[in-house]
Formats: C-alpha cells, sequence, structure tokens
C-alpha cells in the first residue's frame, strides 16, 4: 500500500514506475494534438508516458521526448516510456525486430517497459502494422503461436538492455498463471482495463502475491459518455464534496491507494493538470472501503476487443474475457461472429 507522497512504484526487478502515466493510445489520434497534450503533460510534471506500437503515436512521442533532451528541459533517465508487442509480432525472432522499430520511432535507446498487448498472435501479412488489425467487425486470423515463445522473445530482448522491465496485458487469471508456470523472467508489469466497475480483483490479487506490479488503463471509465457504464452518483459526488476534487481525481487516487498504477487519456490543460495532481491528498479507510465495495456491473468493460472497437477476436483461442464471450453466447450473437456454441 503507497503512502500518501508516494510516487513510483518499485517492481519486482528494483525499477520504478511512476504511479500516473498520461496514455497516448486511443483519444488522441491528430499528432499536432498529440504533441501539445504531450507537452501539456511533461510540463506539468509528468514522467511516464504509454504508448503502443499500434497505435502510430511512437513516432510523435519520440518527438516530443528527443526535443525535450535536446532542449535540455530534461534527460532520458527522467522519463519511463512504456510501449507494447502487436498481436502481429508474436513469433520469437520477430519480438526483437519489431521492438527495435519502435525504439527507432521513439528515438530511443531502450524503453522503460515492453508489454505483450493481447494474448492472440495473429497473421501478419508481411507487415507487423497490419493496418486492417483495426477494421471492425473483421475477424482476426489466428496463428498459433505458443505464449511461452513469444515470452522467450520478451526475455531476450530484457536481457539484451531493450527494455528495463517487461510485462504482459490483457491477460486472463489462467493466462497469467500459466504464463508464470513456465517464464524463466516473471512479468514485472501486468496491464489491463480497470476501473471502479471493473475492478479486477481476482486477476489483481493473484498479481500481486506473484510479485507483479499492476497497471490500469481506462481508469476513469465511468467518466467517459458511453450510456452502458453507469456513475455511481451518490458516492463519488459525496467524496468529491468531501475532497474537494475532481471525480477524476477520486477515481485515480482510490486505484492509486490500491497500489495500482494508472494510465489517463486527456487532451485539455485543465483535465491534464488535475489528473496528475492526485498526490497531494490521501482517502480515508472508510471512503477506500466503500469505493472497493462497488460492485463489479455487467458490460462495463470498454475494451473488448469483439468487433465494436477494433478487430473482433472472439473465435480466438486466446480471447481472454470469458465473461464477454459468455454473454455472446447467451444472447445467441454467435451465429454473426461464426462463434461456436459450447
Amino acid at each position: 500500500m503507497p503512502t500518501m507522497n508516494a510516487t513510483r512504484l518499485r517492481m519486482s526487478n528494483k525499477h520504478l514506475i511512476p504511479f500516473v502515466g498520461f496514455g497516448t493510445t486511443e483519444v488522441i489520434t491528430m499528432p499536432d494534438q498529440l504533441e501539445e497534450s504531450l507537452n501539456t503533460a511533461l510540463d506539468a510534471g509528468c514522467r511516464h508516458i504509454d504508448t503502443s506500437f499500434l497505435s502510430g503515436t511512437e513516432h510523435t512521442v519520440g518527438q516530443v521526448v528527443k526535443r525535450r533532451i535536446e532542449g535540455g528541459l530534461l534527460s532520458r533517465k527522467d522519463l519511463f516510456i512504456s510501449t507494447k508487442l502487436p498481436p502481429t509480432a508474436h513469433r520469437l525472432k520477430d519480438v526483437e525486430k519489431c521492438l527495435r522499430e519502435s525504439l527507432r520511432r521513439l528515438q530511443t535507446e531502450y524503453v522503460d517497459l515492453f508489454l505483450v498487448y493481447l494474448p492472440c498472435p495473429v497473421k501478419n501479412h508481411g507487415s507487423f502494422e497490419c493496418p486492417q488489425f483495426y477494421a471492425r467487425h473483421s475477424s482476426a486470423e489466428e496463428e498459433p503461436i505458443p505464449l511461452e515463445d513469444t515470452w522467450r522473445g520478451m526475455e531476450h530482448v530484457y536481457d539484451l538492455g531493450l527494455a528495463k522491465a517487461i510485462g504482459v496485458c490483457n491477460f486472463s487469471l489462467e493466462q497469467l498463471m500459466d504464463l508464470n508456470a513456465h517464464a524463466r523472467i516473471r512479468p514485472h508489469n501486468l496491464q489491463l482495463e480497470m476501473h471502479l466497475h471493473l475492478p479486477r480483483n481476482d486477476v489483481a490479487l493473484l498479481a500481486t502475491s506473484l510479485n507483479i506490479a499492476v497497471t490500469a488503463f481506462a481508469p476513469l471509465a465511468e467518466l467517459s459518455p458511453l450510456d452502458h457504464i453507469a456513475l455511481d452518483d451518490d458516492l463519488l459526488m459525496r467524496l468529491v464534496a468531501k475532497y474537494k476534487r475532481t471525480p477524476a481525481q477520486i477515481l485515480l487516487r482510490h486505484q492509486i491507494q490500491r497500489g495500482v498504477v494508472v494510465v489517463f487519456q486527456a487532451v485539455t490543460l485543465s483535465a491534464i493538470h488535475n489528473n496528475l495532481d492526485v498526490h497531494s491528498f490521501s482517502i480515508d479507510e472508510d471512503d477506500m472501503q466503500a469505493l472497493n465495495d462497488v460492485e463489479e456491473s455487467d458490460d462495463t468493460r470498454l475494451y473488448r476487443f469483439d468487433g465494436s472497437t477494433s478487430c473482433c477476436f472472439l473465435r480466438h483461442t486466446g480471447y481472454p474475457f470469458t465473461e464477454v464471450l459468455d454473454a455472446y453466447l447467451e444472447q445467441k450473437i454467435y451465429e454473426s461472429h461464426k462463434i461456436t456454441k459450447v
């Protein structure tokens, strides 16, 4: 459990990860807008930048960071940069090749954290980027690559010093257990969607027991404009009034006090500044318990990889979200997605 003033978390290999990171993968798509927002975040003291190969933002991140380093505004060691291996580069021989391409875009010799983006290897058709990967409702062409092979590639780039830490994203509890059992180097970090109505207590508890640091992406899902996620108005608004903080600050601070690193996305100057200002207050024990007691709600996952926002992985043998698959099967939507009914 972090103290109120703790701003970084020590991972199992002693590498420190800042508790608050700025995400560059989904909300911001225009390079100029990303550059402006990232500069705002860095000016406000953010030192943790999260990106990914498939997001198309690595190049912009690299340009912003290079200019700041060359201008003497910061040094590389001041920053924590994470990126992700796409599902199109899971072959053992492709892991290093893909990371080196990310490093070229980021204009750095190493990343602080390299993550397997999704436990679902797919064919790359000659390109790691695979433009059709994010085509709505298109089905992913599965590649039969054992995750143990992919992880050996991750261990290799860690041994080379190209990544200061390695980990995984969007893994199920069972997949995390299986990987841990076969790994020479245990994952240092698990990144997953986690927010007030999707606490992922089972996976987070397992990760903690294995000394794997946990990072939450989409920690502000309740503040999104999606109708199917209901804001817990009474509780959250009571805490907003009590602590004189924004709803986003309460939600972020809640995760941090759980010992979870948060990666948020924002565009406006005020939102970026507010979301970074979460170390100057703490939530008391009773209020933390009230937040922890909020029950997980149905259909609150934003990133389902079911064809609604990205390529459809529902048929993939590595698909990690059994509750999503079960919901499709129960609603008999499996015919349209050609899912085998079980």
